[in-house]
């Protein structure tokens, strides 16, 4: 009878420790954000499940949408910007949300309520988080956010102010020819051209 080949001695490769374990979903994560948006570019904030309502006059509707939350970085012509996206679990319509300098946002029992005066319409838009630590995470992320636009704004508005506030004198205009006697030279014409009022959603 034969050798009964021996067995093999290498021991299985550890498991990847809470951090490592961590920091592969969130580079995972982040090409699949990717994918859906080559602008972005890093992950600011996350929770792993949330619900997505829109209140208008008093009443809510829930959107559809529920999944994993990120709240991204975007570089769009050299300028960042931030947005908040819902990975949508029930069907391939995500939710996309643009973080600016207008925006409002307040928790709300298990909700986190935010609007923004750029976004179209006048709707609110509720988030229900399971996770108490994430809602209060993402809320103050989202606040520091629109702080730091609101300074960025001003900065902007300013550095374009200082541009246009001091144009370059024109050029001095050459001499007229000499008209030849006999004709008239007239000079032509240079023409230049809400929170207090809020209710959660009742049902999840």
């Amino acid at each position: 009878m034969g050798k009964k080949p021996a067995a093999s001695s290498a021991a299985a490769p550890p498991a990847p420790s809470d951090q490592q374990a961590a920091l592969l979903r969130s580079a995972a994560n982040l090409r699949t954000l990717r994918r859906l948006d080559p602008s972005v570019s890093e992950i600011l904030g996350s929770a792993q499940y949330v619900v997505m309502y829109e209140g208008l006059s008093g009443k809510w509707d829930k959107l559809g949408i529920e999944g994993a939350l990120f709240v991204v970085k975007r570089v769009e012509g050299g300028r960042c910007r931030f947005r908040l996206v819902v990975l949508n679990r029930s069907s391939p319509d995500n939710f996309t949300f643009d973080l600016d300098s207008t925006l409002l946002c307040k928790i709300m029992k298990e909700y986190i309520m935010f609007k923004s005066k750029l976004a179209p319409g006048n709707a609110m838009t509720g988030a229900y988080f399971r996770d108490d630590r994430e809602r209060g995470d993402i809320n103050a992320l989202m606040e520091r956010i629109a702080k730091n636009q609101v300074s960025t704004d001003i900065m902007e508005e300013t550095q374009s102010q200082s541009v246009f506030a001091h144009p370059p004198a024109p050029a001095p205009a050459p001499a007229p020819a000499p008209a030849p006697a006999g004709i008239d030279r007239r000079p032509g014409c240079v023409l230049f051209l809400f929170f207090a009022t809020c209710a959660c959603p009742s049902v999840i």
